[in-house]
């Protein structure tokens, strides 16, 4: 539990222990505890009505040893419930105002709480890492952050329901390196103004966004989630936006549009001048020949597609087709192609031969295929009808993929059932879906 100037009292160590006895042990090592300082205190305790008073104590007990990292799980999601047309929230803890005023953190990590900021904050003047999951957080507190803790670099949003209707990370000289909001459902209204900003992670759902002075972008996920039926995100024109980054994961949501490009016709085609890892993460297979026709891709080195799942979400609309691209549309440097659920369809084949004739200097394609999925039954894929698959053992899908055409004489068409065999192939967001 404990390690020089670490006090850790977390999941594993609250395992087995009524409430009564893991206050008792806390208490018992908060007396034993000799060190000049705090580096790091961790805790995982649902205070409930009980003990609120006991963990403000221990709270403060870091606080005036300098606490440098400061990890709070009170364990419990809080829950909201409507009352004479008012949300309100049950009992959850309320983080103490003299938090607020410690002068040594660098991180603090909260979960399950309450975060109200006194009248007179001042700001965290040290602070450079903020996470907050499932805390209720209303959006005027959090600009008071941006604009009160003038070295944070990077801030997590994860699961902050009910209160947080927009985010501004906009201050003067702000320092935001990594800005990453996660299943933030109600916030409907996204603001960054961030020059030194480098990584933006989104998954959620926001009407207006607001995008300026962003020249430091290098890794975006965008990831939108379908939760109401009606909605102006355009995410053509969002795609416009970051079309200078070097490494992007967009999931299928964001392709829907590219279907409708009249909806911003003026910035069809996109280039993205320095993008050099695409990932694709798709439940079904709509909008991607019209992404890679309304895109162009001159520095893309590395390519990762998860296709659907489940075979049903796969075919596209009969008419579609194979990806046409822009009329000059050729992968100049890309090298390298993986594609995970892969099951031989046809619109899969397709879009292989698409890629084997424009890639130039393709050098390996890997495809994955999942585990059983491939039966002993001999189908030609070029007259099997979109939806089926092509059952066939793998040695045979593999000469029928031999049989494609290809730009590149150095590339080698790889399938494995085994994605563990190509671990090493993995792109820089392999966290790409979240959960909370």
């Amino acid at each position: 539990m404990e390690s020089s100037n670490t006090l850790d009292f977390d999941e594993q160590f609250a395992t087995g222990k009524t409430p009564e006895e893991f206050v008792r042990t806390v208490y018992r090592y908060l007396q034993l505890y000799n060190g000049n300082y705090v580096e790091r205190f961790r805790l995982f305790f649902y205070p409930g009505h009980q003990y609120p008073t006991h963990v403000e104590k221990w709270i403060r007990f870091t606080t005036e040893k300098e606490v440098k990292e400061l990890e709070l799980d009170f364990c419990k999601r809080y829950y909201s419930f409507i009352q004479n047309g008012e949300v309100e929230f049950r009992k959850t803890f309320e983080l103490p105002h003299f938090l607020f005023a410690c002068d040594s953190l660098t991180l603090l990590h909260l979960s399950h709480c309450l975060f109200n900021l006194p009248s007179n904050f001042a700001g965290l003047t040290t602070l450079q890492s903020l996470c907050l999951k499932e805390v209720i957080i209303t959006s005027d507190m959090l600009e008071r952050v941006f604009l009160n803790c003038p070295l944070l670099e990077r801030l997590t949003l994860n699961g902050c329901d009910g209160t947080l209707e927009s985010i501004k990370a906009s201050a003067p000289d702000l320092r935001l390196k990594s800005l990453t909001v996660v299943h933030c459902y109600t916030t409907f209204k996204l603001e960054i103004f961030a020059p030194n900003l480098q990584s933006f992670h989104f998954n959620g759902e926001f009407l207006e966004y607001s995008f300026k002075n962003i020249e430091s972008l290098v890794d975006v996920i965008i990831s939108p989630c379908e939760l109401y039926c009606e909605f102006e995100f355009h995410r053509t024109r969002i795609l416009s936006d970051l079309s200078h980054i070097k490494i992007l994961t967009i999931s299928n949501e964001v392709l829907w549009e590219m279907v409708d490009s009249y909806e911003a016709p003026e910035i069809i085609p996109i280039t993205f001048h320095n993008l050099q890892e695409l990932q694709l993460l798709m439940e079904d297979l709509t909008g991607i020949d019209y992404f890679f026709r309304d895109c162009i891709f001159p520095r893309l080195e590395k390519l990762f597609i998860e296709l659907p799942k489940t075979p049903e979400n796969c075919p596209m609309e009969e008419d579609e087709g194979a990806p046409a691209g822009p009329v000059k549309c050729v992968f100049d440097n890309l090298k390298t192609i993986k594609m995970s659920s892969f099951r031989g369809q046809k619109n899969e084949m397709l879009l292989v031969k698409f890629f084997l004739e424009k890639a130039i200097v393709l050098e390996s394609l890997v495809l994955v295929v999942p585990e059983n999925s491939i039966g002993n039954v001999n189908k030609d894929y070029s007259s099997a009808s979109q939806s089926e698959s092509l059952e066939m053992p793998l040695k045979l899908l593999h000469e029928e993929l031999l049989l494609l055409p290809k730009a590149s004489r150095k590339a080698q068409i790889v399938l494995c059932e085994n994605p563990q065999d190509y671990n090493s192939l993995c792109p820089a967001h392999v966290k790409a879906h979240y959960t909370v």
